[in-house]
């Protein structure tokens, strides 16, 4: 396994807990594979202290990109400098990708992705009923693009009704 150096783009998953995470053991591998100069690490990041975190993180300059997850996908929101699309639709993002200066730019795309996974795996969304379990930012972000696939009815059921 090649080892990161001062030029690696470095990718970072933020989270709180991260004990869990299991992205590193699969994207480092692919970024070694296709000859890519890039490692991912996953870093704790305290709810408490994601401010500053995010202001020391932005300053480094071969960081790349940061995954977000649980507690910081609608947080994040406040912190970034611009959002996409499907971002501001959701009211949460899982990408923040960091562009020369520290700016950063927040996406969602748990719903796309979940979409695509279904079809490559041949169960179409189009027409379909689907039910979701939850009301995060995650979740959120599914509904939406299961609605934009045709699906035919998405029903949420969660623990509190106010999300």
């Amino acid at each position: 396994m090649r080892h990161p150096s001062g030029t690696t783009h470095l990718w970072a998953i933020l989270g709180d807990p991260v004990a869990h995470v299991r992205a590193p053991f699969f994207f480092n591998p692919k970024f070694e594979a296709l000859g890519l100069d890039a490692f991912l690490v996953a870093l704790h990041a305290p709810k408490a202290e994601l401010v500053p975190i995010l202001q020391g993180l932005r300053r480094i300059p071969n960081l790349k990109g940061l995954i977000v997850t649980i507690p910081h996908k609608e947080a994040m929101l406040a912190l970034v400098d611009e959002l996409g699309p499907q971002a501001q639709l959701c009211g949460a993002l899982n990408t923040v990708r960091i562009e020369p200066g520290g700016r950063l730019v927040g996406e969602m795309f748990d719903g796309l992705g979940l979409v695509a996974a279904m079809r490559a795996h041949a169960l179409e969304p189009k027409g379909a009923r689907h039910l979701l379990v939850g009301a995060g930012g995650a979740a959120r972000a599914i509904a939406f693009a299961l609605a934009a696939a045709g699906a035919a009815e998405v029903a949420v059921w969660n623990r509190t009704a106010a999300r």
